[in-house]
Order: C-alpha cells, then structure tokens, then sequence
C-alpha cells in the first residue's frame, strides 16, 4: 500500500507510539535571509495526527498516552522516526520523546 496524505487515517501507530505533522521552522531568518533546507533547524514542534495503544506499567496495567489528536508538542529535535509523504514530513514519536503539550485554547486543547 503507497500511503499518500489521503490514507493517513489508516495508519494506526503500534502501542506507545504517537504518529505526528512536522510543523516546519520558517524558511527565513529572524533578520529576513532566506535559508536553504540543509541550513534550517530541524523541526521540534509537531501536531499530533494519531495515538497509539496504551502503554504498559511495571504492575503490567495499560496506561493511556496523554496525548490527543489535535495537540502541538514538543520533541528533540533527532527525535523519533521520519517519514516523507508527498511533499510533507512526520514524525513517530515514542512516549518518552515527548518533552511538552501545549495546552488550553491557543494549544488546540
């Protein structure tokens, strides 16, 4: 199966694995030069399209990720797995690579 930005919904992310959007740092500088893809900082702000299965406790009860799909959150910048469909660039993110979640109404809470 090609996966194209159509068909995302049907990529279910395996268990403690969060599958997110790229949000791309602007292609300018702070003092308006233009930067080249190889110079720019890599991404460390994604939206979160799906969530994975619960994760496993020492006791071997299921935890629910604390994620939502809609959410802006915040990674390392090597991070996780990339994955390039079409023109665009996302992210499978494990728990642990999550450092931050935006929340209330500007975090699209």
């Amino acid at each position: 199966m090609n996966l194209t930005k159509e068909n995302l919904h049907t990529l279910r992310p395996m268990r403690g694995e969060v599958f997110t959007r790229c949000i791309q740092p602007p292609e300018t500088s702070k003092g308006g030069i233009w930067q080249p893809d190889y110079a720019r900082p890599l991404p460390t702000e994604s939206e979160v399209l799906r969530v994975g299965g619960p994760t496993l406790n020492k006791k071997g009860l299921e935890v629910p990720l604390p994620f939502k799909v809609g959410q802006h959150v915040w990674h390392d910048k090597h991070a996780g797995r990339c994955v390039q469909i079409e023109d665009e660039w996302f992210l499978f993110l494990k728990e642990k690579d999550i450092v931050a979640v935006s929340e209330g109404e500007n975090g699209k809470d």
